[in-house]
């Protein structure tokens, strides 16, 4: 939908405003971010209308009957009809919560959009907008429910003043595809200083300290600094002899995290 300034609104849902249930206006379109109904004069009267504008107000008249579909005051120079002041037991109207897409979300017992979309085309649900449920919107329940803990929290300064400083390393796998290559392992080295990635891809987990090895030095060499210390969490491919007898012999720090501790 097109408005005035050039600016495009969308269309999110189709309803009926007037006074009754039979004289009604259809095909009332609820246009997200518009703050404002609007009624088209055209519109009206293509519905068989009679609309007359006199300097206090303006009614819609239906031409078949007679009866008042609409009837508003003027202010300034706009028509304005409140649509909350009329009567509540025989007025269809178009709210624009009835048709949010997230009230209906929760309606439902925040059910997931997909299955409001499932609900339309089958026409399971009376009153259910017929519109589409896109999944574009968070649902701010649905998180923190599904929110096994509390987000970490950010570091107000880096503990580290150089590359190589500390490295954290961690092994993904066995994958259920293999590469290939024949890979079915992920070795992921984080630099802490750079937050630099390298991604190393092994065959078994025996691989780990030998790929470790040949890249540490390669990227000693590059970068012109030696390795500091190294984080692991307690698995076996990196507690063992040869990471412990390495970090010994080259004074690396060799520091344990518990697993699953992704900060």
């Amino acid at each position: 939908m097109a408005f005035g300034n050039g600016k495009f609104g969308t269309i999110v849902g189709i309803g009926k405003i007037g006074e009754s249930l039979s004289h009604s206006i259809g095909n009332a379109y609820l246009v997200e971010g518009l703050q404002h109904n609007l009624l088209s004069v055209s519109q009206l009267c293509d519905k068989d209308n009679l609309v007359v504008f006199s300097a206090k107000q303006c009614l819609v008249v239906n031409v078949n009957t007679g009866d008042v579909v609409l009837r508003g005051k003027r202010h300034k120079n706009v028509y304005k009809v409140c649509i909350l002041s009329l009567p509540q037991n025989n007025l269809t109207y178009l709210s624009a919560l009835n048709y949010y897409v997230m009230l209906w979300h929760k309606r439902l017992g925040h059910s997931s959009l997909s299955l409001l979309n499932k609900l339309v085309s089958k026409d399971l649900v009376v009153s259910l907008p017929s519109i589409k449920y896109n999944n574009d919107k968070v649902c701010d329940a649905c998180v923190r429910g599904k929110q096994v803990r509390n987000s970490f929290k950010l570091k107000n300064c880096v503990s580290t003043t150089q590359a190589l400083e500390m490295l954290h390393v961690d092994l993904c796998g066995p994958m259920r595809i293999t590469s290939t290559g024949g890979k079915r392992h992920v070795l992921v080295i984080v630099d802490e200083y750079s937050c630099f990635t390298w991604t190393l891809f092994l065959a078994s987990k025996d691989e780990t300290f030998e790929k470790f090895l040949v890249f540490l030095k390669r990227t000693e060499k590059r970068i012109g600094h030696s390795l500091v210390s190294l984080r692991f969490d307690h698995d076996k491919e990196f507690e063992n002899s040869c990471f412990i007898d390495y970090c010994s012999q080259h004074g690396v720090d060799h520091i344990f995290f518990p697993p699953r501790t992704p900060q």
